[in-house]
Order: C-alpha cells, then sequence, then structure tokens
C-alpha cells in the first residue's frame, strides 16, 4: 500500500479544506488518487493500492510537486 502526509500552509500559516491528490504509476497501469481535503490544521493524508512513490502532487487542481517517496509523512506544500 502507498501512502504519504503532510501539510498545506499559505503564508506559513496552515490552509484548512485544500483539495489534494497524486498521480502513482504502477508495473501495468498508473492512476490518480483520490482527492483527499486537508483538516483545520492543515494535514493530509493520501493512499493507494501499490507501493510505489507519488510521481506528481496536485493542491487544488495545480502540480505542487514532482515525485516523492511512498512512506513520506512530512510533505510540505507551500502555496
Amino acid at each position: 500500500m502507498g501512502v504519504i502526509s503532510g501539510i498545506v500552509t499559505k503564508g506559513g500559516s496552515p490552509v484548512s479544506g485544500a483539495r489534494v491528490c497524486a498521480s502513482v504509476g504502477g508495473l501495468f497501469s498508473g492512476g490518480v488518487t483520490d482527492e483527499v481535503r486537508t483538516d483545520f490544521q492543515g494535514r493530509f493524508t493520501l493512499q493507494w493500492s501499490s507501493a510505489t512513490d507519488a510521481e506528481k502532487i496536485f493542491c487544488e487542481g495545480r502540480q505542487v510537486m514532482g515525485t516523492v517517496k511512498n512512506g513520506t509523512n512530512n510533505v510540505h506544500i507551500a502555496l
């Protein structure tokens, strides 16, 4: 199983309700994770069914990061 977690901030403050998802690859097919929303502290957790890394991270519909290793728990997205 794949999982990454982190926080979304803007101007140094947590962003509540931001939409976050990731594209993931695999040996036979790739896809996009379910979109999640950050909590009141700006925190999010993405999960997917394969053990692959996240290839791209998206926030509010735009790419904000490239590859993030599976299991990373301190992703910081600054808007």
